[in-house]
């Protein structure tokens, strides 16, 4: 395992700081981490898959703390403290090579976060301490799906009973009728707050279901959990010790009262809830032949064998109306709104009715007379929705509908046989009637059409067909051992054959003359070795000419080599030379045309320019000297003429001012001539004087100021073109010392160049006077290896004629021994051929003996089994021959008019559906049977014959029985369980389960004592999601997450094959009932077929488009039943081969998780997405019923109206 080093003082900041791994977000706190709470959660979820004990891909563990402290071979997988120099948070930020999780798992690991990696390296930092604690007790909370998936579905063995998990819910549900009959709860959930005592099976989701093979005992598998809830068994809960007289008993319709006929002439009315004699009736009367109460249980009606027909008052006792007649009463009813009419059946064979006077104490009067019955009436029930109907039964083989008001027969029923006990169903909509045959019959009271003959012990025939498939089964077991030993037969005989035929042609041919061939053979060979001995003698001489020539050879080959070798050395070295010296003198030449070209410029360019710079210097010092003194002048001037300027300006002033007085003085009348006179002079000489100061002010300007500035013009032009020649000429010096300069450093590179031509040339010539003289020593050299190698040649050209000449001796010596040998082995060969085949066949035989011991011993048993199940079933003949000469005396409807009743001579009561006439159950009453039924309760069942009456409880409820494992830490079942299956014989329970990704757990249970038997060690390295027993019992296939089907021995725990090729996990494996061939279907989305005895496997199907999530192989062939989540349910052909489509199951519309088949093999069960548990019948793929999740459930646990 390759293991970086990262530089420790890299820092950890909240960005890839590492390169091209992943984020790494700084935490900081003081809290030290928690590896249980915050590491080994994110471990669970990325690296543990396949890196636990279980499986520790890279031997690589790192599930606790020390594990990852410890390492492996390679060290360990941190460095306390240092993180970063750890090899474990490096693969988890990828800065390892080995990357953790990688990225194409199979097992959905996903990168670290950058939080997550952030915590592993603080934890890591902080010395990756830590310990595992216990683990913490489940949090549980309430299941909140509102319609929930059925991830489990199971059947009952007959088909009867199916169940659904939906969520952490088992509803259960009757066939017969359709309906959901319980809601399984666990009365111990309420205490975790969130559940009623009736709401849950389980706190976790339930994910596995199976029934016994006798249908009573269903279990679930959840979490740490396997439930047991058993159906109830009837049973007797009260005897009641009443003396009857003449059989003459009724119940009341509230269920509350038993009347009973009893010696003395009483009639006793006992309470039923408490099974005790309450009252009589206040007299004694002629013996009772009928009894009857009214509709609301308030009265009872008496009919005796004086003709006498008493009404009752049932809460005291009391006589309330009497009639008579001259013809005894055997059998009454009550009629009419609110008990006014009641009729009675006379041993004239006519029904009497009677009305009650509207007034006590009145007459009762008879009403009308019911005539039509050819025979005895044997009884007579009131019609329920019509109280003025009256129904009876006549030894006439009919039963006939009365109206009591009119007198006349509405509907007449061929019974077909004397009717002894007639009942009507609370609803009016069914009849039921026995006697004197050994079945009763259903009818429909709306058409007087037979729904059903109610015949037999339907338990019994089941078990009879049990029984006759198992024979059949046993006979087909028989067949094929039998063909097989046939086979083994056939194949030692073989084997025998091959012996006995080995054996003479062995014998024959060691009679041939073997030996004188042998020693031919052998002289021949001296003869051959002597002469390849000699070859081998010269060969060895050719070998050591032929090496003496080669390395001659290669010694002159070596030599010519070297010569030219050397010599093409010296042409490159003296090339070079040449080269060198070349180069040199052109160096030298461009050396002195540099040097020519410097001198050059120096004379005619460099010099002539130094002195143009001299001149313009001088000239332009001369102008500037100019131009300072006609500057200076102009100055002087410009300062007189602003002398003048301000003379003139103060003239002039004057004048004006004098000017304007002198107008003002000269138009103001009120001055003397004189002033005026005075101002015009004095205006005249200011005037004067100011014209005067202009005159010089302008003789200043144009002579001194004007000639100064033309001077300064002139003086400028001067100096800007002696500035322009000085700059012009420095410019020129410049460019001049630019070329000098160029010059001077191409004279300079041109020396250096020069000189290390000079240099070059000369070892250049130290050189070639090296390789000069190395040629001359080659070619030297060459000359000898050219002598030693044509003597080379000589010898080994000697030695090879001898070589070739010793060959051609020994090939004939050799083709005298081919001939000798082959003689020889002509005889030898054929005689060990014989031997082997003889030795081989020996062998074989013992093999095919062991085989055909091994398949006597199969069909042995084979044939016990037949014998066992050939007895069994002739008993079970025998029983149900016996069993349908009983003749049934009883009926009786459930208070809901769902179930009948029938009882008889045959020790048994019999329950079936009053809608269908189907079975639904029966139970063993003991010696005597029944020859009364009646409900005293939804649950609780009358049974009377003669002296004996008793109430059964009839209930059968599914209530839980057991749980194995549970909450606490001691439970044996380590985390799920996903699979179940109870033995054949029903004796023992299987689970499957485990810790996912390391784990698979396989265990086995008493069913009796809920212990645990074994637990099978070692078979799966991941979650056991299948689990089936064989038909015998011996062994279990398993299917598992770890994608592989095995199947083991249960007694030794041995496994027995181990199947691969699936790429998925396996959801579902099925044993057929032979247990040669299983069936396994997986998320890889194929059904993979394998052959049992050998191992092999024998075919596949594929085409799916998602997982196949369950198969069930159906009854004793080779159909299948499977469901997949591509919304399909199919029955398939699985033989030993690749499978094939039966048909598809109509009304799939979800993806599909769950299946089942019933043990009969005619009803299949499953369940999806949707939570409908859907049942069809697997012979015609006819839907049966789709069994929608219950809308809410009651606090009783069924489902609510």
């Amino acid at each position: 395992m390759k293991r970086s080093i990262l530089v420790a003082s890299l820092a950890l900041i909240n960005l890839n700081a590492f390169g091209e791994g992943l984020e790494v977000k700084e935490v900081k706190r003081d809290k030290p981490v928690d590896f249980q709470d915050e590491i080994l959660p994110v471990l669970r979820n990325n690296c543990l898959a396949c890196h636990n004990r279980t499986r520790s891909k890279g031997d690589v563990i790192i599930e606790t703390p020390a594990d990852i402290r410890k390492g492996n071979e390679d060290g360990p997988f941190v460095e306390p403290g240092k993180a970063i120099e750890s090899f474990l948070f490096q693969s988890a930020a990828h800065l390892e090579e080995a990357e953790m999780p990688p990225s194409k798992n199979k097992v959905g690991a996903k990168n670290f976060t950058p939080e997550e990696l952030g915590l592993f390296k603080l934890w890591i930092d902080q010395g990756a301490k830590g310990e595992l604690r216990p683990p913490d007790p489940v949090a549980w909370q309430a299941y909140a799906r509102t319609t929930p998936p059925i991830y489990a579905a199971a059947a009952g063995p007959h088909g009867r009973f199916v169940a659904a998990g939906r969520g952490n819910r088992i509803h259960l549900y009757d066939l017969a009728s359709g309906k959901q009959v319980a809601n399984l709860a666990d009365p111990s959930l309420a205490k975790h707050g969130f559940y009623g005592k009736n709401d849950a099976a389980q706190l976790d989701v339930v994910n596995a279901l199976a029934f016994s093979p006798d249908g009573n005992l269903l279990v679930s598998g959840g979490y740490r959990v396997i439930k047991f809830w058993r159906r109830a068994k009837p049973a007797k809960k009260k005897q009641i010790d009443v003396k009857v007289a003449g059989g003459v008993r009724a119940v009341s319709l509230d269920r509350r009262w038993l009347a009973v006929a009893e010696e003395n002439n009483q009639t006793g009315l006992w309470d039923l809830s408490q099974g005790k004699r309450v009252r009589g009736l206040e007299k004694p009367h002629p013996p009772v032949k009928g009894l009857a109460f009214s509709a609301d249980s308030q009265r009872l009606v008496t009919g005796s064998l004086d003709g006498s027909v008493r009404l009752w008052n049932v809460a005291d006792g009391k006589l309330v109306a009497e009639a008579k007649h001259e013809q005894s009463a055997r059998h009454v009813a009550s009629l009419g709104e609110n008990g006014k009419w009641f009729a009675s059946a006379h041993a004239d064979k006519v029904i009497r009715v009677w009305g009650l006077p509207a007034e006590d104490g009145g007459e009762v009067k008879m009403l009308k007379e019911l005539k039509g019955h050819s025979g005895e009436i044997t009884t007579l029930a009131s019609m329920p929705n019509h109280p003025k109907q009256v129904v009876s039964g006549a030894k006439d083989n009919t039963a006939r509908i009365w109206s009591a008001e009119s007198g006349a027969v509405i509907r007449s029923i061929s019974v077909g046989a004397p009717v002894d006990d007639l009942v009507v169903s609370p609803d009016g909509k069914r009849i039921a009637t026995a006697g004197g045959t050994n079945y009763a019959r259903l009818w429909d009271a709306s058409n007087g059409q037979k729904v059903a003959d109610l015949q037999g012990n339907p338990i019994l025939r089941r078990e009879l067909v049990r029984e006759a498939g198992e024979l059949a089964f046993s006979k087909a077991e028989v067949k094929y051992f039998t063909d097989e030993l046939k086979k083994r037969g056939d194949e030692k005989k073989k084997v025998v054959d091959r012996k006995t035929k080995a054996e003479k042609d062995l014998k024959a041919a060691e009679a041939k003359p073997i030996a004188e061939k042998k020693a031919a053979s052998e002289k021949a060979r001296s003869e051959r070795d002597a002469a390849n001995k000699l070859i081998e003698e010269n060969t060895k001489k050719a070998e050591e000419g032929l090496k003496a020539f080669e390395m001659s050879d290669t010694a002159r080959k070596a030599a010519e080599a070297k010569s030219e070798e050397a010599t093409a050395k010296a042409g490159g070295p003296e090339g070079v030379e040449k080269t060198a010296n070349q180069g040199r003198d052109t160096k030298k030449k461009d050396l002195d045309a540099k040097k020519g070209a410097r001198d050059t410029i120096v004379s005619s360019k460099l010099n002539p320019a130094k002195k143009k710079v001299e001149q313009t210097t001088a000239a332009t010092a001369d102008a500037e000297r100019k131009r300072k003194d006609a500057d200076d002048a102009l100055q002087a001037a410009t300062a007189e003429v602003e002398k003048a300027k301000q003379a003139l300006t103060a003239a002039e002033k004057k004048a004006v001012d004098t000017e304007a007085l002198s107008k003002k003085t000269q138009a103001d009348a009120n001055k003397p001539e004189p002033e005026k006179q005075k101002a015009k002079q004095e205006a005249e000489v200011t005037r004067k004087l100011a014209n005067d100061a202009k005159a010089a002010h302008d003789n200043i300007v144009n002579s001194k100021l004007n000639p100064s500035k033309q001077k300064l013009t002139a003086a400028d032009k001067v100096l800007v073109a002696s500035k322009a020649g000085q700059a012009a000429a420095t410019k020129a010096l410049v460019v001049v010392e630019a070329e000098l300069k160029k010059a001077e450093d191409a004279f300079a590179a041109s020396n250096n160049t020069y000189a290390e031509a000079e240099k070059k040339a000369a070892a250049a010539k130290v050189e070639a006077d090296k390789v000069r003289q190395m040629r001359d020593d080659a070619t030297m050299a060459l000359a000898a290896a050219k002598k030693v190698y044509d003597d080379a040649v000589k010898a080994r050209d000697l030695a090879n004629k001898a070589k070739t000449d010793g060959v051609a001796d020994a090939k004939k010596k050799e083709a005298a021994l081919t001939k000798a040998e082959k003689e020889y082995l002509d005889l030898e060969n054929p005689r060990a051929q014989f031997e082997r085949e003889v030795k081989r066949a020996i062998q074989d035989l013992a093999k095919a003996e062991a085989k055909e011991k091994e398949y006597a011993g199969f069909k042995t048993e084979a044939d016990g089994v037949e014998k066992r199940e050939t007895d069994e079933n002739k008993a079970a003949k025998d029983v149900m021959t016996e069993v349908d000469k009983a003749i049934c005396r009883a009926v009786a409807f459930s208070p809901d008019g769902l179930t009948v009743a029938t009882s008889g001579d045959d020790k048994q009561i019999q329950l079936w559906s009053a809608a269908t006439g189907k079975s639904l159950d029966g139970f063993e009453i003991g010696e005597g049977g029944a020859d009364f039924l009646a409900y005293a309760t939804e649950n609780s069942l009358l049974v009377a014959k003669d002296q004996a009456t008793a109430l059964w409880d009839v209930s059968q409820e599914w209530e839980l029985e057991k749980v194995l494992g549970g909450e606490a830490a001691s439970s044996p079942v380590v985390n799920r369980v996903t699979a179940l299956d109870f033995s054949p014989d029903g004796q023992q329970l299987a689970s499957g389960g485990g810790e996912p990704s390391r784990s698979g757990e396989i265990l086995v249970w008493n069913i009796a004592d809920g212990k645990l038997k074994s637990n099978l060690l070692g078979i799966h390295r991941d979650t056991v999601l299948s689990i089936d027993y064989s038909l015998d019992g011996k062994f279990l296939a398993t299917g598992s997450a770890d994608k592989f089907a095995r199947v083991t021995e249960i007694k030794t725990g041995k496994m027995v094959h181990s199947f691969e090729g699936h790429t998925h996990h396996v959801t579902g494996v099925s044993l057929q009932a032979n247990g040669r061939v299983l069936a396994s279907v997986g998320a890889d989305k194929e059904i993979k077929v394998w052959n049992v005895v050998t191992g092999d496997r024998a075919g596949s199907a594929t085409g799916y488009e998602k997982e196949i999530t369950s198969i069930h192989f159906v009854g004793y062939g080779d159909n299948a039943l499977i469901t997949t989540a591509d919304k399909k349910v199919k029955v398939v052909r699985v033989p030993l081969g690749n499978p094939a489509n039966v048909r598809d199951l109509s009304g799939v519309s979800d993806v599909m998780h769950a299946g089942d088949v019933s043990r009969d093999g005619k009803t299949a069960v499953a369940g999806g997405e949707d939570g409908v548990l859907r049942v069809w019948s697997v012979a015609d793929g006819k839907t049966l019923h789709a069994l929608e999740p219950p809308a809410q459930e009651e606090g009783d646990g069924l489902t609510a109206k």
